[in-house]
């Protein structure tokens, strides 16, 4: 986002004061010009009644050497001059690790209270061992609807069997009788139809088994009952909660790994970073700090399909790979990881200090200058600028290199 610089009032105060009227211009020229400097093209189309110059004179003194101050009346203004450089557009944040093969461990049980954390993050576990203990905490009223609920599931099921045996056994005796006649056949078909019926009926066992089951269980589990590795692994996070905390049903209590597969995580919400862009990787404890280590590369796709990974608050997030060999050799386990990188980079620009940049709103955007100093005086120049971070403004039109240009002070 462009940001818009006022000109000081001590400039303005110059130009009334030698009575030289400032002049306006409208219609920005997108692009550095391919002319010759005798057929230059303007960089603001002129107001109706104006001169199209596109600076003049609203101050004089003698001539300056580079780097010394300018003194107009009462105010004195520093100077730089214009040079060519390389302008980078950096990216700098703080990456963390996330395993590729992970496997996070829930409780399942509404108004479940954690009682202890058996493991912490590092811990190897097998499958079977203990994670945490919890009990759950649930009203007599419930324990009650659902024994009501459980009985009757029980009692339903009973009842439909039963009736289907009486079926059964009376088609049976009637076949005795009937075995060598076409009404015997048509016997013998049903009594096989009902059977049948019978097999599939007690299917449905299963089910209230199952209810029969988590109904005990749910008694159980009002006392401490343990949460069980289902698979072995390295602890990688455990649930921020104390003893006696309640914790959700769809909140993760332990996240497990499987190998030691990772990839870094670091949001990019500009968009900065490109598919298998080249990183730096850094170590420190802060980013002034931070010493390369090694490389990587990035590996999320977002700016080849257009689909971003983004964390729980929207923002958007890539992946770096980093090569086996600097895996085994360094600790990512227990450093403060930082991705630096140059996004792009324009060589051989002018490129000027903010201090030196000033702006004017018209109806439609903000037209840009700068306040030059040549031949013992002070001009006002419109410039084009198109990119500009904390190195400053890259020029494209307005600037030429050598140029000294007037600091603005507050």
């Amino acid at each position: 986002m462009w940001k818009i610089k006022k000109t000081t009032a001590s400039l303005h105060r110059v130009a009334v004061l030698l009575g030289v009227s400032v002049l306006t211009f409208t219609g920005l020229v997108g692009c550095k010009s391919e002319k010759t400097k005798s057929d230059k093209a303007m960089l603001y189309v002129p107001e109706k009644g104006t001169s199209t110059a596109t600076g003049s004179a609203i101050a004089t003194g003698s001539a300056l050497a580079t780097g010394s101050s300018v003194q107009v009346g009462e105010d004195e203004y520093k100077l730089e001059v214009a040079r060519k450089k390389n302008y980078q557009d950096r990216f700098v944040d703080t990456a963390k690790m996330e395993y590729t093969a992970v496997e996070s461990v829930y409780i399942d049980d509404e108004g479940a209270v954690l009682d202890h954390m058996k493991v912490k993050k590092g811990d190897h576990v097998e499958k079977g061992d203990v994670l945490a203990v919890y009990h759950v905490e649930i009203s007599k009223a419930k324990l009650e609807k659902d024994r009501i609920l459980t009985e009757q599931a029980r009692s339903n099921y009973e009842v439909g069997l039963k009736s289907l045996e009486n079926q059964l056994s009376l088609l049976q005796k009637a076949y005795k009788g009937l075995k060598n006649t076409a009404e015997g056949k048509q016997k013998a078909l049903e009594i096989k139809q009902l059977q049948q019926q019978i097999k599939t009926y007690r299917l449905g066992e299963k089910e209230v088994k199952e209810q029969e089951k988590a109904y005990r269980q749910k008694l159980a589990r009002r006392h401490k009952t343990n949460l069980y590795a289902k698979k072995s692994g390295t602890v990688v996070a455990t649930a921020k909660s104390s003893e006696g905390d309640r914790i959700e049903a769809s909140k993760e209590v332990v996240r497990m790994r499987k190998g030691d597969r990772w990839l870094l995580k670091v949001p990019d919400p500009e968009g900065k970073l490109r598919y298998n862009m080249k990183v730096n990787i850094c170590f420190g404890s802060s980013i002034r700090r931070a010493k390369k280590v090694c490389t990587g590369r990035v590996k999320t796709a977002s700016d080849l399909t257009g689909v971003e990974t983004t964390d729980d608050s929207g923002e958007s997030e890539v992946y770096i790979k980093v090569k086996k060999s600097d895996r085994e050799r360094l600790d990512f386990e227990d450093q403060t990881i930082y991705i630096k990188a140059v996004s792009y980079e324009l060589r051989d620009v002018i490129l000027v200090r903010e201090e030196a940049i000033n702006s004017e709103s018209t109806d439609y955007s903000n037209r840009y200058f700068v306040y030059k100093w040549r031949d013992g005086s002070i001009h006002k120049r419109y410039v084009v600028t198109n990119f500009h971070n904390e190195q400053g403004y890259v020029i494209e039109q307005g600037v030429e290199e050598g140029d000294q240009l007037v600091l603005t002070m507050g």
